[in-house]
């Protein structure tokens, strides 16, 4: 489980470093010619780095019917929620959802990433609470993307989904950290340390894992149903 965490740590490191280049199209160059002035959001490529994480660790627990959705929506009783992960097992139990013919996946644990504190460094609490108490609810999506990249309606049962929690990369860039997590939402910091975008030329081992272990008993939990 080491490996699998300084992996992730140096991954992480290496797409912030990337992020200051621009993209280089029609053999142009993004040393000389084309130049970034601000680096590029990494947000998706966190959201699909966690997810590849959290895959590898089920693996390593032996658990291994399991798919995990990014950025994907999931009925409320209100509008529907965009968590960034959802992790789910495929099911196959009632002609219903045979005669609609889509996949139905159980979900079984959701999760916001954030690189860090951020814009809402004020307000970790208030996001806490919020998760808490969405009423997610299942049904139809009409967006799930497929493998060979289209789309297509697929049901997501939501009964035994046991948490939507908070997992922030660095506990930089400022802000408050204290928070009372909730049975139903629980916070995580992956690294501490240097920032893992800091600009100056800084060695990965500077970028010290933090709550990895509780992040990865509290996933196993959840899935196992002992939460």
């Amino acid at each position: 489980m080491n490996q699998l965490i300084e992996e992730f740590i140096e991954t992480l490191r290496n797409t912030y470093v990337e992020a200051r280049k621009a993209k280089s199209f029609f053999g142009v160059s993004n040393e000389s010619e084309v130049l970034r002035g601000g680096s590029r959001s990494i947000s998706a490529d966190t959201e699909d780095m966690v997810a590849c994480l959290l895959v590898r660790l089920l693996e390593q627990q032996g658990i291994k019917d399991i798919v995990v959705f990014t950025n994907q929506p999931v009925k409320t009783s209100g509008n529907p929620r965009y968590p960034d992960i959802v992790v789910c097992r495929e099911t196959k139990r009632t002609q219903l959802y045979k005669k609609a013919n889509c996949p139905e996946y159980e979900c079984l644990y959701m999760i916001d990433v954030k690189t860090d504190m951020g814009w809402f460094r004020n307000c970790l609490q208030d996001i806490i609470d919020d998760h808490a108490n969405i009423d997610f609810q299942s049904g139809f999506v009409n967006n799930g993307i497929l493998a060979d990249g289209t789309k297509r309606k697929v049901y997501f049962n939501t009964e035994n989904c046991k948490a939507y929690d908070i997992v922030i990369l660095s506990t930089g860039n400022g802000g408050n950290i204290n928070h009372n997590s909730q049975p139903r939402c629980s916070c995580f910091f992956l690294t501490n340390g240097e920032h893992p975008n800091e600009y100056k030329n800084i060695d990965v081992k500077e970028i010290k894992p933090c709550q990895f272990d509780e992040f990865f008993q509290r996933v196993i939990a959840c899935l196992k149903g002992d939460n």
